[in-house]
């Protein structure tokens, strides 16, 4: 627990927020005005990283399984023309 005012008496909630500013940083490097957009990829990023200290990533430790991935794109299956042209460049 840390006291108000205090930060620096969490030692590791801040090495947590340090993380997370040093991934919106790499997100958003020439549109910093946006970060709000890119906290949800920060955070799934965070939480679906291995942590050193238990050789686990956080969604392993909350849910006891691997975090689902995100699957990649494959060309042509959108039913939206527009859209599979724009993921396709």
């Amino acid at each position: 627990m840390s006291s108000s005012y205090h930060p620096q008496t969490d030692g590791q909630t801040e090495v947590m927020n340090r993380t997370i500013e040093q991934y919106l940083r790499a997100f958003v490097h020439d549109k910093p005005n946006l970060w709000s957009r890119y906290l949800p990829w920060a955070e799934y990023h965070y939480n679906t990283s291995v942590h050193a200290a238990s050789g686990l990533t956080p969604f392993q430790v909350i849910y006891g399984k691997p975090p689902p991935s995100i699957p990649s794109y494959i060309s042509g299956t959108s039913n939206i023309e527009a859209c599979d042209a724009l993921l396709s460049s």
